[in-house]
């Protein structure tokens, strides 16, 4: 969990400022931006992990990066999209033509108005995290023994599992009952994040 919880919120801390900037700015530098995440995007995530782990060694530090890459470019696109649509509100241009800058704009006017969806979003890049790290685990490329990873245990009692499931099923119901529960927290956070601007609006 921690792994897949650093790995997520790394990639937002780089994706929402950028996709921020880039809704904002467009030009060379939103298409060149737009150019690059295409091209990781098209990257299955699973096969990009295996390879990069097989190029460089098994290292927490290469899952990291590795999971951090994958989603950079995904959050980026939604926030660049979202971003585009609140900027043309009136009181985006309203702000610029007040002489506020780029900083505050982006703090201020755009930034609250993402963090509902972003929120949400959040909650299911976490499970993609969670289940991509599980996977590499199962095929040992995870925690070293004897780390307590659902993913290893789930590897090290496939075996018994016709003696003993639960030794199997166990780990693999954690992942499943904490992906829902994920879901559901950030799901209702974004809600009453949303709900609680629009009672400040009204």
């Amino acid at each position: 969990m921690t792994i897949a919880v650093l790995a997520t919120t790394l990639a937002f801390m780089i994706a929402v400022p950028i996709g921020i900037l880039s809704g904002l700015r467009r030009g060379s530098f939103d298409h060149a931006l737009v150019a690059l995440s295409d091209i990781v995007y098209a990257l299955p995530p699973a096969i990009f992990l295996l390879v990069l782990l097989a190029a460089t060694g098994p290292s927490l530090t290469t899952v990291i990066f590795g999971i951090v890459f994958i989603h950079v470019p995904r959050v980026l696109r939604i926030v660049r999209l979202i971003t585009i649509d609140i900027s043309r509100n009136e009181y985006v241009e309203a702000a610029f033509v007040r002489g506020e800058s780029w900083s505050a704009v982006c703090l201020k006017d755009i930034l609250p108005n993402i963090l509902p969806p972003i929120f949400a979003d959040y909650g299911v890049r976490l499970c993609g995290s969670i289940i991509l790290y599980a996977s590499l685990s199962y095929l040992g490329l995870g925690l070293p023994p004897p780390a307590a990873d659902w993913g290893m245990m789930i590897s090290e009692n496939r075996l018994g599992i016709t003696i003993s499931p639960w030794l199997a099923v166990a780990p693999a119901a954690a992942i499943a009952i904490f992906s829902v529960a994920v879901n559901v927290l950030t799901d209702n956070f974004a809600r009453s994040i949303g709900h609680s601007k629009r009672q400040g609006n009204a």
